[in-house]
């Protein structure tokens, strides 16, 4: 008996005895019954189990968008929290995404850079080129890596290490770009801050051992130096104010005296040497200083100067004032070099009363000189104006300036008790104004007649290795008088010393020897007469300065070279002091 589900067989019920039997009607209706009750329990059966399968895969499904949905929520919460800044936009780069370290980089909202593109951080600082290729690498599929330098909401700028990756969908379109970066500023300030370092580092370096040489060469030039204005001396001497010889040696004289000064300015810079501040004529000083550019300057740059005042006395370092001069002149030089302009220098005195000096640390009310040097050069934007005094900045090539110029323009100007402003305007050229306090003319010297060369007649013991010194010392000191006794080895001297201590009444010697330093020498002649008068002299030493040598009980510290009248004086003063030490005891 066939078991039908609408026309359909599902399954046959059979019958088997023993024996064989005949089917009645009842048997066939109760068959009949039987398959029909037989068929719907077979349907609900199949129908169960395609509901059962149907359950299981819905709750697979089921399952799998649950934790789809988690791992989603897991993502949006991790970009939410990062520390780095992620943004998504379309293809076409505008921005549907910004988490909140976005927000806290750049200052932006969510709903200020959502349908906005990324130009509003644009800083300028990159060239077009660089956007070009990050495009071309993100639209062909790849990865692009750099670092950013952008501009946040205030204005400032930040540095960001930045990766921007093209998102593809099942096809290989690409349709978004991520972009995630980290904040690298401090990192990157503290990179140039060390950079920034290390240069100035460099910078001493150079400036060290320029003085090391520029001392080398003041030594030898001083030598040579002495030589000339002693021998000049020497002829001057010997020869009538009449004689048609006498303005050529005073020219060799004035020659060498401006060398001597210029070698000053060396051993200033080589930090070896400084003068002592005395009465300086600003309008004689800016004379020689503008005397001597005017051999350098191209024939395109015409100097202007002007002296509106007759009190242009100050209390200064002349070697320094040179300095300061030369730079800011040289300055304006190099602003005017390509086009050529007017250099313009002036001399006034002006009174600072309470209120212009508050205004002008470290000014204090009373009268000032006052020095402007102008340039019509191409003149400086305010954010180079504001930097223009500090130390390493410069705006010339690399190569061509170490920053330091006006920065120790600025520094002698303060410890002169005066002040140094600027003004300039991009195009209309520059101005540099210089306030240094002027003397009061009871103060201020007047020219004076040379005063007469002290002499005298004691008996000196002249020692130094350069034997054309050691003749023009001989010659000078024995023209003032004095009984001399020349040794040009410092060792050879000490033996005549020992051979009779009490022979000599004055010892002056060189530092710089072979064999035996002018220290040395006056140590070891010091054990064998304590009291004897040391004079010690140099062209320039590393070793030994005048606060050195007073501390070690020298006389007098002199540098090289010597003018007739310096040394003349120095010996007398030396004298008297040891004949008064002598009273004393």
């Amino acid at each position: 008996m066939p078991i039908l589900d609408q026309d359909t067989v599902v399954g046959i019920i059979a019958l088997i005895g023993r024996q064989p039997f005949v089917v009645g009607p009842e048997e066939q209706m109760l068959l009949e019954n039987f398959a029909a009750q037989a068929a719907i329990a077979i349907c609900n059966a199949r129908l169960y189990a395609q509901v059962q399968h149907h359950a299981t895969a819905l709750e697979h499904r089921i399952t799998a968008q649950e934790k789809a949905e988690a791992s989603l929520r897991l993502l949006s919460r991790a970009i939410e929290h990062t520390a780095d800044s992620v943004m998504i936009t379309d293809t076409h780069g505008v921005i549907l995404f910004v988490n909140p370290a976005f927000e806290r980089l750049t200052g932006y909202s969510r709903e200020e850079a959502v349908g906005n593109t990324p130009r509003l951080l644009k800083s300028g600082q990159h060239s077009p080129e660089f956007y070009k290729t990050l495009w071309t690498t993100i639209c062909a599929g790849q990865t692009f890596q750099a670092t950013f330098v952008n501009r946040r909401k205030d204005g400032t700028l930040y540095y960001e290490e930045k990766i921007l990756t093209p998102v593809k969908d099942d096809q290989g379109h690409i349709v978004h770009f991520v972009s995630t970066g980290r904040d690298i500023t401090e990192r990157k300030q503290a990179e140039e801050e060390r950079e920034r370092l290390q240069e100035q580092v460099r910078q001493m370096q150079k400036i060290q051992a320029i003085g090391t040489l520029a001392g080398g060469i003041a030594h030898d030039f001083n030598n040579i130096l002495a030589a000339i204005l002693g021998y000049t001396e020497l002829a001057l001497f010997d020869v009538p104010p009449e004689s048609k010889i006498w303005p050529h040696l005073q020219a060799v004289l004035e020659a060498g005296d401006r060398a001597k000064h210029l070698v000053q300015q060396i051993l200033t810079f080589s930090r070896q040497h400084e003068q002592e501040r005395k009465p300086v004529s600003l309008r004689l000083l800016l004379k020689e200083t503008l005397k001597l550019l005017r051999a350098t300057l191209p024939a395109t740059i015409e100097i202007r100067q002007s002296c509106r005042t007759a009190h242009d006395m100050i209390l200064a370092d002349p070697t320094q004032l040179h300095q300061v001069l030369l730079n800011l002149c040289t300055n304006a030089e190099y602003a005017m070099r390509e086009r050529g302009g007017v250099l313009e220098v002036s001399l006034d005195t002006v009174e600072i009363d309470a209120t212009v000096a508050a205004a002008h640390p470290p000014l204090q009310p009373g009268s000032y000189v006052r020095l402007t040097v102008r340039d019509t050069g191409p003149g400086m934007p305010p954010e180079v104006v504001e930097r223009i005094f500090e130390p390493y900045f410069t705006t010339k090539p690399e190569g061509e300036g170490t920053g330091l110029g006006l920065a120790v323009v600025h520094g002698i100007v303060a410890s002169h008790g005066g002040t140094i402003t600027v003004e300039s305007r991009v195009g209309k050229g520059t101005t540099f104004t210089i306030y240094l306090p002027s003397l009061t003319a009871s103060t201020e010297t007047n020219s004076s007649v040379p005063e007469p060369v002290p002499r005298g007649t004691e008996r000196i013991l002249f020692v130094d290795d350069e034997e054309a010194l050691a003749r023009l010392g001989y010659q000078i000191l024995t023209h003032l008088g004095y009984e001399v006794t020349v040794r040009t080895s410092s060792l050879e001297a000490l033996e005549a010393f020992r051979a009779a201590p009490y022979r000599f009444d004055l010892v002056i010697t060189d530092q710089t020897m072979p064999q035996m330093t002018g220290e040395a020498f006056s140590q070891a002649i010091r054990e064998i007469r304590p009291d004897i008068p040391i004079i010690l002299c140099t062209g320039f030493s590393h070793t030994m300065s005048k606060e050195k040598a007073r501390q070690l009980g020298i006389n007098a510290f002199l540098l090289k070279p010597l003018t007739t009248a310096d040394l003349g004086k120095v010996i007398r003063q030396v004298l008297a002091s040891a004949e008064s030490m002598t009273g004393q005891e």
